[in-house]
């Protein structure tokens, strides 16, 4: 892709490949749980957060990696370009969960809720930040928290190179 069009060409892609996978886990998830335990669970993320995560994704990815040959990082830059797409991730993942969206910590606590006598709670994370139970600040910072080591790990991963 020439350079000109290498972000564009990153954000959109990332969009596509997050809504992507986002539709396809959603799906996977809904018809395990109901094939399995008759429980139908609508609430949980899925393709809106997959385009938002992933369009985020390209556009940290491409900042940080904005060099003569775009992918080729070493050392700081490998980590510049981890914090700038993590950054992006966090940015986008807050966002989207202040907007409403489920990203998995509020679609695991949705899970839980379904099933009687579930053990799976978030409700400690909530109150560490003055909830009772998980609300929209916890929501939040499960977005940002979410956002960022999925973004930071994103980067990691497509910036190493073996030896």
């Amino acid at each position: 892709i020439a350079p000109s069009r290498r972000r564009a060409a990153l954000v959109a892609l990332g969009a596509l490949g997050g809504a992507g996978v986002g539709v396809v886990a959603h799906h996977l998830a809904r018809w395990t749980l109901q094939g399995i335990f008759g429980q139908e669970i609508a609430s949980v993320g899925g393709g809106w957060e997959g385009l938002v995560l992933g369009a985020a994704a390209g556009l940290g990815y491409a900042a940080g990696t904005a060099g003569p040959d775009g992918n080729s990082v070493r050392g700081r830059a490998r980590l510049r370009a981890a914090a700038l797409t993590g950054a992006a991730c966090g940015l986008a993942g807050l966002l989207a969960s202040w907007a409403g969206a489920n990203l998995v910590g509020a679609s695991l606590n949705t899970l839980a809720r379904s099933f009687q006598g579930s053990q799976v709670q978030l409700a400690p994370v909530a109150r560490l930040l003055g909830e009772a139970e998980l609300g929209p600040v916890t929501r939040n910072a499960l977005g940002l928290y979410e956002g960022t080591f999925f973004g930071f790990g994103l980067a990691l991963g497509f910036t190493r190179r073996p030896r």
